[in-house]
């Protein structure tokens, strides 16, 4: 199975024109994990907003980084790695003063 990567030009009528096909492996891995990584993204940013349409965006970039992966077996070999947002906790005034004394 062969992938490529196609640069697509879609003119105001809509039909797509193939400009050019890149068939760079590193390429074509870089611009598919590019594309998982906003596919995330995206469904982390619609989480505060609607958390089923969240749920929905989270199930597609999982299909997404599923069919990519079978397409280009490269990506198997890379983990997955996701940016955590997670909570900060600021130091108490005790803290701060502790750290001062030391």
């Amino acid at each position: 199975m062969q992938a490529t990567l196609e640069i697509v030009y879609r003119g105001q009528i809509g039909h797509p024109l193939t400009a050019a096909v890149v068939e760079d492996r590193e390429l074509l891995v870089a611009v598919a994990k590019a594309a998982i990584a906003e596919a995330h993204e995206k469904a982390d940013a619609m989480e505060e907003v609607d958390e089923f349409v969240a749920s929905l965006q989270l199930e597609e970039a999982e299909r997404l980084e599923r069919v990519l992966t079978r397409l280009i077996p490269e990506l198997q070999s890379h983990p997955k790695l996701r940016v955590l947002n997670l909570p900060t906790t600021e130091a108490s005034p005790s803290d701060t003063e502790a750290g001062d004394a030391r």
